[in-house]
């Protein structure tokens, strides 16, 4: 079967987050189909959040992931759904705090708006907290690659992601 690059918004804000980030990466890393090649260095940003629900809301700890899976849309993302669950995360409302958020981001060469599945992200655009470190992370591998593999998964990344996204993001 075909691999397709993936990447995968990572956001916790609830109990340990360090301990619980390390722990979704290697539940994540362990998935049969999947191979992780890279996560961003974590950013600590404000909640995005409805207005007047700031002070219900603890900061975050927001990464990007990326790597390669076989696995079908569907099935990636009931395995994302499922890592929450063992992390912790009790689904109450849209914007609740919670201990792990796992976004499919992007999935190479998949557009599904479907009931349960929206790909890519639809609330990408503005979401520095997810673009800075996706764009972070796949610089550093394009820098670092020695290899077709990693040059590979960074535009069929780029290339899946609308167009323009991730020129002018920042955090700072």
């Amino acid at each position: 079967m075909n691999s397709r690059a993936f990447a995968v918004g990572v956001g916790v804000n609830l109990g340990d987050r360090t301990a619980q980030f390390d722990l979704a990466m290697r539940l994540l890393e362990r998935t049969p189909g999947v191979e992780v090649m890279g996560a961003a260095s974590p950013v600590r940003p404000r909640p995005v959040v409805p207005e007047g629900e700031e002070d219900r809301h603890p900061w975050y700890l927001n990464s990007v992931v990326v790597g390669v899976t076989t696995l079908s849309p569907r099935v990636l993302m009931a395995r994302l759904l499922a890592i929450e669950t063992a992390v912790g995360r009790r689904r109450r409302g849209r914007c609740d705090p919670r201990t792990l958020d796992l976004d499919l981001v992007v999935l190479e060469g998949v557009v599904i708006d479907e009931v349960g599945i929206q790909v890519p992200h639809p609330r990408l655009r503005g979401r520095d907290f997810v673009l800075d470190p996706l764009r972070r992370v796949l610089d550093r591998l394009e820098r670092e690659s020695q290899g077709h593999h990693a040059a590979s998964l960074s535009r069929g990344i780029r290339t899946s992601l609308p167009a323009g996204i991730l020129d002018d993001v920042s955090l700072s």
